[in-house]
């Protein structure tokens, strides 16, 4: 369940399977990392099962994700999250599944 509403969204970001028990960073487009994440858990479905980090509760605004401890030089996706909805994105892969970041 989301906590979204008057002044909160969520993000919801896909991963390939290979990606499952990692964790995402999250910060706010231009701010400090500070270590703020989740991990990627299966979500089982009635016919298949996808892997996803959930971050709910979000104010509206730009935020950055990186694999958590990943290189300060970037961050590997940016989403936007509007109030009351839920931005959903799929992370970037390379050929073996996951970012090198």
């Amino acid at each position: 369940m989301l906590d979204i509403g008057p002044g909160a969204g969520a993000a919801v970001v896909m991963t390939p399977e290979s990606m499952g028990g990692t964790e995402i960073e999250i910060r706010r487009a231009g701010e400090a990392w500070r270590g703020t994440h989740m991990a990627v858990r299966p979500r089982y479905g009635t016919e298949e099962t996808r892997y996803v980090a959930i971050f709910g509760s979000l104010p509206q605004g730009s935020y950055e994700f990186r694999l958590r401890g990943g290189c300060a030089a970037g961050p590997a996706l940016t989403l936007q999250v509007e109030e009351g909805g839920v931005a959903l994105a799929h992370w970037p892969v390379t050929d073996s599944g996951m970012r090198s970041r």
